[in-house]
């Protein structure tokens, strides 16, 4: 099998989401990032520092993270463009705050379990 045919297999183009069963959650659907989205995405715009800001203040706010220390969500904004519905619709924007501040106040046990499974799936 060439190269090409290999990548063709594993091309992410129409593939479905993969299924992760959590017990606090139920199903969760999350997709694999293409190579073309990550080289899309947006970490420096006034954009994302603004809404870096924002959510920072919130999480100091509520306690969640030191208010001296810079927050930088990635992991947050990151779960926010793999978790999906069944069809592979995206559930949260990682560009809007209300959605980055529930997906950063998270336990990190079930974030990290979701996206593991994600990994390992496919």
């Amino acid at each position: 099998m060439s190269l090409r045919e290999k990548m063709e297999e594993t091309s992410l183009a129409g593939k479905p989401p993969r299924k992760v069963d959590t017990k606090e959650w139920g199903t969760v659907y999350v997709r694999k990032v293409s190579f073309a989205e990550i080289e899309q995405q947006d970490n420096d715009s006034d954009e994302v520092k603004a809404l870096i800001a924002v959510v920072g203040q919130r999480l100091a706010a509520a306690g969640v993270i030191d208010p001296n220390k810079e927050s930088r969500i990635a992991g947050a904004r990151g779960a926010a463009r793999v978790i999906c519905d069944e069809s592979g619709n995206k559930e949260y924007d990682e560009y809007n705050a209300d959605d980055v501040f529930l997906l950063a106040t998270q336990p990190w046990e079930l974030i990290s379990s979701v996206l593991r499974e994600k990994d390992e799936g496919n």
